[in-house]
């Protein structure tokens, strides 16, 4: 599915649609709408960024860990997406979204692949982005499904957008 997903987003990069867009944010709405209505059976969670051929590793500014996600590189427009899809039916895990222990972990490194890493990799999450407060970038994810949460560092330099669904995660994280 998500191979399908990527090949569809590689070629809605040529509709007359998509190049019109005037700026990101309308090119990240276009692809969001085309693979919102084309693949019902998931929420799609998105983020577009300013792609720099230049830079080899963005990892400190901007990293996501998940197993149903992908990056896609429009080098007509420069541009990077970040596409992640939860199954619509999936149950958000809304009370362990909310648990401090996320706030206190993302709190203890300063680079957004730290973060990521281990953040995912010490609990029970389908998906993780950490993003630099100074990266230009536009985001969007399902306002209809609660099992998106969003929270900023302390010293105000990452965002950290996470998700959880209850059928990804053992009863005692739930």
């Amino acid at each position: 599915m998500i191979k399908n997903v990527q090949v569809s987003v590689d070629r809605l990069f040529d509709s007359p649609e998509y190049l019109k867009a005037k700026n990101y944010n309308e090119s990240l709405w276009y692809i969001y709408n085309m693979i919102n209505s084309s693949y019902t059976d998931y929420h799609w969670i998105m983020t577009v960024k300013i792609f720099d051929p230049n830079l080899t590793d963005t990892s400190e500014l901007y990293y996501f860990n998940c197993d149903t996600c992908f990056t896609q590189v429009d080098l007509k427009k420069n541009l990077e997406y970040m596409v992640a899809g939860v199954p619509a039916n999936a149950t958000p895990n809304t009370n362990y979204l909310y648990k401090r222990a996320f706030f206190t972990e993302m709190n203890r490194y300063d680079n957004a692949k730290e973060i990521a890493n281990k953040v995912f990799n010490g609990f029970c999450l389908s998906g993780i982005q950490v993003i630099s407060m100074f990266e230009d970038l536009a985001n969007i994810y399902p306002s209809e499904w609660n099992g998106v949460s969003e929270r900023t560092n302390d010293p105000g330099t990452f965002t950290m957008r996470f998700w959880s669904i209850k059928e990804d995660c053992p009863v005692n994280s739930q």
